[in-house]
């Protein structure tokens, strides 16, 4: 279900044209996201809930001061 539009979505995990789609899917919102962010001069991260944030917080954080 999309939390925005409450649209809800039937996907087959077993069909990798299905998984495909929704992955295709997913990162072309993302895309548009990070494109209007950057347009509109907001600072967007991307951290992963699979592996340690502190590295990429870090990082993040060392560059934008840098800009500033």
């Amino acid at each position: 279900q999309d939390p925005e539009t409450n649209e809800k979505i039937w996907v087959d995990g077993s069909s990798n044209k299905d998984r495909e789609n929704l992955s295709k899917s997913v990162q072309e919102k993302w895309d548009y996201f990070e494109k209007e962010c950057n347009r509109n001069q907001f600072d967007v991260i991307n951290i992963s809930t699979e592996k340690d944030y502190v590295n990429p917080l870090m990082n993040f954080f060392q560059k934008r001061e840098k800009r500033f």
